[in-house]
């Protein structure tokens, strides 16, 4: 069985202490980049394991990331801790600040 995989996106907008306001799909077995050609506006297209789907435009989407449903990533972002963070490009934690 594949594991499962998270969608985490960090959106433009900060909260009142001045984190990114975040965001996470669980269980995406199905994601897409779409980029307009003329109007060149981008979007995310995702599916979940329970068949449901949607789009997010990435206009208001700072960055976002597809990482494992155990990385420390995602459950940094289901626990709504608040922490300055840095992660290597497995999304493994390397410092984290309180």
């Amino acid at each position: 069985m594949e594991e499962s995989k998270d969608l985490v996106l960090f959106f433009i907008y900060e909260d009142e202490d001045g984190y990114f306001e975040t965001e996470i799909v669980e269980n995406v077995i199905v994601l897409k980049e779409i980029k307009d050609i003329i109007t060149e506006e981008e979007t995310l297209v995702y599916t979940s394991a329970d068949g449901s789907s949607d789009e997010i435009s990435l206009d208001d989407v700072e960055h976002y990331r597809y990482v494992s449903h155990n990385s420390h990533l995602s459950n940094y972002i289901r626990s709504n801790d608040r922490a300055d963070c840095e992660w290597d490009q497995c999304r493994n934690l390397i410092s984290e600040t309180k």
